[in-house]
């Protein structure tokens, strides 16, 4: 017998311990939440009790920007978050989004979403939720959505319904903790970019608003007796001014191709649209959902924009900011900035991210806001000199290029759990069943 045969037969025979279930045969319970308006209501004051609705989902807001709520004691005890719980949307255009909640939580969910509590004795939690995750549920979600076109809607009946390959229960702890421990490197990755982003802002606020920038000793600006002087805008430090963002940096515009030129798109060059900007979350962009050719940007008026140019929404949703990770073209819902200071292209990005609410007390529109390029030349700015711009940038310019080649690591890890996913929940890829005990 050849080694070939042997490890067919291996396979075969280690298969054929697999099941093929539904959600409905190792679920224990499965309900909706709790009515949006008269029994969980979002409310301003803090009550300490968290309300999970769709939105939260689909945006992956934290814990902490959730919505507060107060329920009865009754209500509470029957719709409490804890740990394993599994929350899939049931109408919307989000439908059929998910999440795992990881830990007991102070929170309810309202009546938009379905809980699935799993029978740990039949199956690992964690295990049916990356199945979830997978193109399978995806396909399956799609197929038995109903209602209008508008308002699709799932019912938890044909949920229950969706069938996955489940093995022997150590396989499913071994394959759980492979991709759950990709995904907390993924989640580490994220948290040391929202640190060093908040430490970026704080730098760039004490430099730039409160006027605490190194002196000619090292020592902070204001409090060490700097010389301030009357503006416009109030007090600042001698040899500052007051101008426009044109002072320091170009107003780059976009366009977008004609898109029945199908020989234009799916080409190399990411096509950054209004939702992308928004997908970023206020970093680096590395990714697009549609990509241009350079034929394409050469027989339209988009543009290629150079790399850390940063990016701002104008049109219906202002003030998504972003910045460039590489060369890309925009469309005419975006504006681009580049600086005119050589090195100094931070610098912009932390000076429009400050910006945005004065932004958007400007904006106007009959159908939805706007901002254009008459807005930024009456929106007076505090420009410092030259040499602090540049001594800023050199000081934020490592925090910067942390976050993005975290980011870029983040990419990869994803793309290696979703190749993994699908190999691990059919068996193609076996693990061994050590993997949890040497970890």
């Amino acid at each position: 017998m050849t080694k070939e045969t042997k490890f067919k037969q291996t396979e075969a025979r280690l298969l054929s311990e697999w099941s093929l279930i539904t959600i409905n045969d190792i679920a224990s319970r499965v309900n909706t939440g709790l009515d949006a308006i008269r029994r969980a209501p979002i409310i301003n004051k803090n009550t300490g009790l968290k309300c999970l609705r769709i939105q939260d989902i689909s945006q992956d807001k934290d814990y902490d920007r959730w919505g507060f709520t107060r329920v009865t004691d009754n209500d509470l005890d029957k719709y409490k978050l804890k740990r394993n719980d599994i929350l899939i949307a049931r109408t919307g255009a989000s439908i059929g989004v998910k999440k795992i909640i990881k830990e007991d939580l102070n929170a309810v969910f309202n009546n938009g979403l379905i809980r699935i509590k799993v029978d740990s004795k039949k199956c690992v939690p964690q295990y049916l939720y990356y199945n979830l995750c997978s193109e399978k549920y995806d396909g399956f979600i799609e197929n038995i959505s109903g209602g209008t076109s508008t308002q699709p809607n799932m019912q938890i009946n044909a949920l229950l319904n969706f069938t996955f390959c489940l093995p022997p229960f150590q396989e499913q702890i071994a394959i759980a903790k492979i991709l759950s421990d990709l995904d907390a490197k993924i989640e580490l990755l994220q948290r040391q970019n929202e640190t060093l982003k908040q430490i970026g802002a704080a730098i760039f606020k004490h430099w730039f608003i409160d006027f605490e920038f190194p002196d000619e000793h090292g020592k902070p600006y204001k409090s060490s007796g700097g010389e301030m002087v009357d503006s416009e805008l109030g007090e600042i430090p001698k040899g500052w001014e007051i101008d426009t963002i044109f002072k320091i940096a170009d107003m780059l515009s976009g366009g977008t191709p004609k898109t029945q030129i199908l020989e234009y798109w799916d080409g190399n060059i990411p096509w950054v649209s209004a939702k992308d900007v928004s997908d970023s979350r206020g970093t680096f962009i590395l990714n697009t959902e549609r990509k241009i050719k350079s034929y394409g940007v050469e027989k339209s008026n988009a543009k290629l924009l150079p790399i850390y140019t940063t990016i701002i929404t104008a049109r219906g949703t202002i003030g998504n900011y972003c910045i460039l990770s590489q060369a890309m073209t925009i469309n005419q819902t975006n504006y681009g900035f580049k600086s005119k200071i050589d090195n100094s292209d931070f610098f912009v990005f932390y000076l429009i991210s400050s910006s945005i609410k004065l932004m958007q007390r400007h904006a106007y529109g009959t159908i939805f806001d706007t901002i254009t390029t008459s807005t930024f030349r009456n929106l007076p700015i505090i420009v410092p000199p030259i040499s602090i711009i540049e001594y800023f940038n050199k000081n934020i310019s490592k925090l910067m290029i942390k976050i993005l080649t975290n980011l870029r690591e983040i990419d990869l890890i994803i793309d290696i759990r979703d190749s993994l996913l699908p190999k691990l929940m059919s068996g193609k890829i076996r693990v061994p069943l050590d993997y949890v005990a040497n970890r």
